[in-house]
């Protein structure tokens, strides 16, 4: 019998599992490795090299790949990387050529048993621009941009709340509608004080955050190939099986249709 039972993962590069692929590179990509001769990886310094291995291999190693695999559910992705919150909050509602379990397909969240985790990027994003009044532009050449949260936080922090409103109830509503449950993941700690108890605890340990970037100066993607280590700053094996194993702890405690 066909499975119809999916979770889906939307969100940036950390969802998308950027860089899980490189520690394979030094094996079957070494010509590779040294024509790019960076020891900071950036997107785009690799994007041209990434084959369907590396999308096998990405998807695998990833939390995505991880909290599916354990709960038999189909993984739904988007096939592209990066992205902000709005532009991911479109996906939802509309019809999308989105990768199930690695397949490109065309796919609708409309009555189906699925649970979406939402991973919210940085608010910073989004054209800030924009919400930026003459006096707030000259206010925030005085803030240390060095610390781009702390300048958001101290110029923008009502909007920031009003951005995850519109999120949080174009969601509601499309749930209602559509028959879905949803969960947040917080990258930089923007936004989860805002509805804590719909953001899935990250578990250290004995420690409980509600945000994962902490986890990227514990364990960053470090390859060494040679003389040379690579260096990208995404989450490595390791931080992706805490996620993982975080998502799943939250899952079978709160959720409708993984054991909650």
């Amino acid at each position: 019998m066909e499975n119809k039972k999916y979770i889906a993962f939307i969100g940036d590069s950390f969802t998308w599992g950027q860089g899980l692929y490189l520690s394979s590179w030094v094996t079957r990509k070494p010509d590779v490795i040294s024509q790019i001769n960076k020891k900071c990886y950036q997107w785009v310094d690799h994007q041209d090299y990434v084959d369907s291995e590396d999308l096998r291999i990405k998807d695998e190693l990833s939390f995505t790949g991880i909290v599916s695999k354990e709960l038999g559910r189909k993984c739904v992705k988007k096939p592209d990387n990066g992205g902000n919150n709005l532009g991911n909050l479109t996906i939802i509602s509309t019809n999308n050529r989105l990768n199930v379990d690695g397949v490109p397909t065309d796919f609708l969240f409309d009555k189906k048993d699925l649970i979406l985790i939402f991973q919210l990027t940085h608010f910073g994003r989004t054209d800030i621009i924009d919400y930026m009044t003459d006096e707030e532009k000259e206010e925030i050449l005085k803030v240390d941009m060095h610390d781009a949260r702390e300048a958001i936080n101290t110029l923008f922090r009502n909007r920031v709340k009003n951005h995850f409103e519109h999120i949080n109830k174009t969601l509601e509503e499309l749930s209602a509608t559509l028959g879905f449950e949803y969960w947040y993941l917080d990258w930089m700690g923007d936004f989860y004080e805002f509805l804590p108890h719909k953001f899935i605890d990250i578990n250290v340990g004995s420690s409980i955050g509600k945000y994962f970037s902490p986890l990227i100066e514990h364990y960053p993607i470090r390859v060494k190939s040679g003389d040379i280590e690579i260096k990208d700053d995404h989450l490595n094996e390791e931080a992706n099986k805490i996620i993982a194993e975080s998502i799943l702890r939250w899952l079978r405690d709160k959720s409708r249709g993984a054991g909650g």
